[in-house]
């Protein structure tokens, strides 16, 4: 689905954007809690490829997502930051390489990701063009199936 000079799937949006390898990613900011610096965390028995393991942050013990190894990608631990995202009442830290900032997504080019090259490794919901930028919208429903 192609929207041009129309809301963002029909209502205006906010996103939390970051970079990661080069590449810049957003979530809708109603579903972020907050953003923190590089945090510590605890490797646990539940720790997997995605899941590094958990964190507490204000008195809330937390799964650690590791989204560079979703995307296969290579990052080093240096500029990290951290957001936390909630969904249906679940949170979970998401690493990543530099915060960008907040971007109101009220006239933008978006296209839905083809069923085609939709698969389980594959966490991106649309592809927004916005002022000469790519920014690839997180489905964060994928996310959370790693989790549960």
């Amino acid at each position: 689905m192609k929207l041009r000079n129309k809301n963002f799937g029909g209502e205006n949006v906010l996103l939390m954007v970051f970079i990661m390898n080069e590449a810049k990613f957003g979530i809708p900011l109603e579903q972020v809690e907050y953003i923190a610096e590089e945090i510590g965390h605890i490797e646990t028995a539940t720790a997997t490829e995605h899941i590094r393991g958990t964190t507490i942050l204000r008195d809330e013990v937390i799964m650690v997502y590791n989204l560079a190894s979703r995307f296969g990608y290579d990052i080093s631990n240096e500029s990290k930051a951290v957001i936390v995202i909630s969904k249906n009442g679940r949170k979970l830290v998401i690493e990543v390489e530099k915060i960008e900032g907040i971007k109101y997504l009220e006239m933008c080019i978006c296209e839905e990701i083809p069923i085609i090259v939709q698969n389980d490794n594959i966490c991106v919901k649309q592809a927004v063009s916005f002022q000469g930028e790519m920014i690839l919208v997180l489905d964060l429903d994928k996310i959370f199936e790693d989790i549960s």
